[in-house]
């Protein structure tokens, strides 16, 4: 329910079985302590942990006509892009926090590692794939 109007919002569920490439390395992403622990009680990794690596399970309130299951696949996708895209920029490029408390220091130096994001982005396409930008010119 929304907080302020306490009206219902429509969700689906939608769930896309991943390439078994990709499942591998969901199931093999699972915590060494988890599998430690399956070992140290005679268990075996639960059916449901094999099973739901197989799957990209999202919840969408898109609506289902014009945003089918693959079409949201999609968009989930380029949203990771853009996260992983961020993360580089805060951490591997050092715009996690500008130096100094002046705001002209801050843009400066915003500016800057934007400039040298920009002429290095055709080298980071072997990491992060081909850029959507470069796609669409």
């Amino acid at each position: 329910m929304d907080g302020r109007n306490k009206r219902r919002i429509g969700v689906r569920l939608v769930a896309l079985r991943k390439p078994k490439d990709a499942a591998a390395q969901s199931l093999a992403k699972v915590p060494d302590s988890g599998k430690a622990a399956a070992v140290n009680k005679s268990r075996v990794l639960g059916l449901q942990s094999t099973i739901t690596a197989e799957w990209m399970i999202l919840i969408t309130s898109l609506d289902a006509a014009e945003f089918p299951a693959s079409k949201v696949g999609d968009l989930y996708r380029l949203r990771w892009r853009i996260e992983i895209a961020f993360k580089y920029l805060k951490s591997g490029v050092g715009l996690a926090s500008p130096p100094g408390g002046d705001p002209d220091v801050a843009k400066a130096h915003i500016l800057c590692h934007l400039l040298t994001i920009l002429m290095t982005e055709p080298l980071l396409a072997d990491h992060l794939g081909v850029s959507p930008r470069l796609a669409a010119a």
